[in-house]
């Protein structure tokens, strides 16, 4: 995941130039693809900041992140993501969880689902990967895995969730 700062997903071009150099550094250390996204201050999809990180990504695939869920105006948002070639969008549905926007990553999943990948993400967890397989038609998903206070990720939890993918894909 590519990002300066863990407050907001509004960046100045001093900003985007440091995600520029992480993504540079990555690239020179085999990562498969980056995570990101940037918003405008009004909400919106920074077009800019965006196309200047996946041109610097490229060819590596690129997935915009939960800044999604803070977009005002979504369906056009995802709209935007499409054009500007990213591959996925990593989204709790503009909840707090998954679980919770359930029904909202099921409505883009169904609307939007044959021109890009919705990864659901946010407190996916073993208790509940099956329920948010089979009632969004997603097909690929985001976990840290955490299991306890530690906010250390658990193994024996992705254990656990790739079984249940695989029994259930």
């Amino acid at each position: 995941m590519i990002r300066c700062k863990a407050d907001s997903f509004v960046y100045s071009l001093n900003e985007i130039e440091q995600m520029k150099q992480s993504i540079a550094f990555c690239k020179k250390h085999a990562v498969a693809g980056f995570v990101f996204g940037a918003l405008t201050k009004f909400g919106e999809v920074d077009v800019f900041a965006c196309k200047e990180l996946i041109d610097a990504a490229n060819p590596l695939p690129v997935t915009f992140h939960r800044a999604i869920d803070e977009c005002i105006e979504i369906e056009a948002s995802i709209r935007t993501i499409i054009t500007l070639g990213f591959k996925r969008i990593l989204s709790s549905g503009k909840a707090n969880s998954a679980i919770e926007g359930i029904h909202q990553l099921k409505s883009w999943q169904k609307k939007f689902g044959q021109q890009i990948i919705f990864l659901p993400g946010g407190s996916v967890r073993s208790s509940n990967i099956v329920q948010l397989m089979q009632n969004t038609a997603c097909s690929e998903f985001h976990s840290a895995a955490v299991t306890n206070d530690s906010g250390n990720c658990d193994a024996t939890e992705i254990k656990k969730i790739k079984q249940l993918i695989l029994q259930h894909a």
